[in-house]
């Protein structure tokens, strides 16, 4: 089997996410992936520390909040613990389902390897999956760890200058030197931050190559049986509609030598996007579930923040620093949620397209090597099949998604209000 332009690209990928321990995989030059001993080993070793690291601090570093001495009402203790708990939760869950999934990533690889071959695709139109999404998703992690240091940089101190802390894995790697401590701190959260963002990236990467390959599918089908040269093809991800020449679609004359029977290729679609699902579906779930959970607590600690700002005989200092943290921290999720249903909305326009343009087609304008039964067989498949991310069954990750979590954030925050009132 050759090595399709999908797996040519995600070379540089996968280097970068096993240099941050988050793919133990290794393509050889003989097209083949690898699993180096040491490299496996140097993978699960920095998770394991991590792990360690991060679950060793974070009870002390709950149990000492220093916002917890600027407020003394039990909702807005309990919400700003929420969140700090949730936040870590969040790291730690998705560095290991990143781990346990990557098995998937060489399975989906493969598939676009055989579709590919099969169908000899091709195409000008280059995709990365170091794209802007990619450099967003960066940088915000970034800024949140920066916000983070600043604020919690103190409490580290007085947590690692304690009895207790000379039993951390963090003070013996450290040589009991507080400042390397926390640098060792704040390295479990780059290695567990950098793992959500290569899972996250490699989805998108996925989502937006099966796309590619649905429009290059459809193209071809309308070319071989509409008498009209136009069609409509949502071919830019930023742009909704535009209209196209179908013969002037980058790489589409390599795309139509070897097309043979297009039942079959939407067949492999369908297969690779269950694929994808099995991949993303409980990294998916326990994400957006968790993020609303910290939505809401977070948008509450903020709306407190607010008050305690304007009180005369608080710590300013602190105040104007935790905004800056949880102000970043919410703006980064909202960044996170903001991507995946940008790329769950542009392959379900995709399909609606492959439906309406199948629709279009008239008996007359059939061409002559199909009939009806592989037209009527494309329709029948392309309907039963959405094409949408799906988190395990519990919700489908589109904009509807996204009212209804804004709808639930403002009613919790609504009853958190009322439980501070009557405090």
């Amino acid at each position: 089997m050759s090595e399709s332009r999908t797996t040519q690209n995600f070379r540089a990928f996968a280097k970068f996410g096993s240099f941050f321990a988050s793919f133990p995989y290794y393509f050889s030059t003989e097209k083949t992936v690898k699993i180096p001993f040491l490299l496996k080993l140097y993978c699960y070793g920095i998770f394991l520390l991590s792990l360690i690291i991060l679950v060793q601090i974070t009870p002390d570093y709950l149990a000492n909040l220093q916002w917890k001495t600027t407020s003394t009402r039990p909702t807005d203790n309990f919400c700003f613990t929420s969140f700090i708990a949730i936040f870590f939760i969040v790291k730690i869950v998705s560095y290991v389902i990143c781990l346990l999934k990557n098995r998937n990533i060489v399975k989906l690889l493969a598939y676009f390897d055989s579709y590919d071959e099969e169908s000899h695709f091709d195409t000008k139109k280059n995709i990365s999956p170091i794209d802007f999404h990619f450099w967003g998703l960066l940088t915000g992690s970034l800024i949140t760890i920066v916000g983070n240091y600043l604020v919690a940089r103190h409490q580290f101190v007085v947590i690692l200058s304690s009895d207790n802390a000379k039993y951390y894995l963090v003070t013996l790697l450290s040589w009991g030197n507080i400042d390397i401590a926390i640098f060792l701190n704040y390295v479990a959260h780059c290695f567990c931050e950098v793992s959500f963002i290569f899972h996250m990236c490699t989805l998108v990467y996925f989502l937006r190559c099966l796309k590619q390959k649905m429009i290059a599918l459809q193209n071809q089908i309308v070319e071989k049986n509409l008498a009209n040269d136009k069609v409509v093809v949502f071919e830019n991800m930023l742009l909704s509609r535009k209209v196209f020449h179908i013969n002037k679609i980058p790489g589409y004359e390599k795309a139509v030598v070897g097309f043979e029977n297009p039942v079959e290729k939407l067949q492999k679609l369908v297969r690779i996007m269950r694929e994808i699902n099995c991949f993303c579906g409980e990294f998916i779930f326990v994400f957006i579930s968790l993020t609303l959970c910290m939505g809401i607590v977070l948008l509450y600690v903020i709306i407190t923040s607010l008050i305690y700002m304007a009180t005369a005989d608080r710590n300013l200092e602190i105040m104007k620093l935790g905004m800056f943290a949880l102000t970043t921290v919410f703006l980064f999720s909202a960044l996170k949620v903001a991507v995946l249903v940008n790329a769950g909305e542009q392959l379900k326009n995709v399909r609606q397209n492959f439906i309406f343009n199948l629709d279009m087609i008239r008996h007359e304008n059939i061409h002559q090597i199909y009939d009806d039964n592989t037209v009527g067989d494309l329709k029948q498949l392309i309907k039963n099949h959405k094409f949408e991310i799906n988190a395990c069954g519990f919700f489908i990750v589109n904009r509807k998604l996204v009212v209804a979590m804004i709808g639930s954030m403002i009613s919790f925050i609504v009853v958190l209000v009322q439980f501070r009132s009557t405090e």
